[in-house]
């Protein structure tokens, strides 16, 4: 692993890449003068001679051209697009908020429009008794006689829900600032 490593690191060094690249574009040239020498039964500097002789059509480069492009286009698009899904399943990792001074917990789930996240199915549970945590009904604990019961202590479930996405924007923009 630690030669990989070091080639990774010598490739993507400015100047020896560059190195590195001439010396593959001499080796195959000097490969094919070579080859070209034994099967045309010249000489190798009347091989690399004919190098220069040959024709190539402007169409052939300028299609090799587009090609190139189009498939560097298409690998940055790809990798893109992996990694902004990796930082969307991260965000949708923040599906759950808990008030121990309220005995509540939230959960929900994260969902994208475009580029904008966005949260569903928020539900509410009642933290304040023994055992699993209990889910709201009409936005109150259904225990009669826990606080969370109280018609005077009800909350409001479209500010709750306004305040987590809030919270889900902010840390989806600050995710996409890290990455520039």
């Amino acid at each position: 692993m630690k030669a990989r490593e070091s080639i990774q690191k010598i490739w993507k060094d400015p100047v020896w890449s560059k190195v590195i690249s001439v010396g593959i574009v001499a080796f195959t040239t000097f490969v094919y003068t070579l080859v070209s020498s034994l099967l045309n039964n010249i000489s190798i500097g009347q091989s690399f001679k004919s190098l220069f002789d040959i024709k190539i059509r402007l169409s052939y480069i300028i299609g090799i051209w587009i090609l190139y492009y189009l498939g560097v286009k298409l690998i940055a698009t790809r990798h893109r697009d992996k990694y902004d899904e990796r930082k969307r399943k991260a965000l949708q990792e923040f599906n759950r908020m808990e008030d121990n001074a309220l005995g509540m917990i939230f959960t929900w789930k994260v969902h994208f429009d475009e580029d904008t996240p966005f949260i569903s199915d928020l539900t509410a549970f009642c933290t304040n008794h023994e055992g699993a945590p209990i889910r709201f009904m009409n936005e109150k604990c259904p225990v009669i006689g826990c606080k969370n019961n109280l018609e005077e202590d009800r909350f409001d479930l479209s500010r709750v829900k306004n305040y987590i996405e809030s919270q889900l924007i902010e840390r989806w923009n600050r995710m996409k600032m890290s990455e520039n």
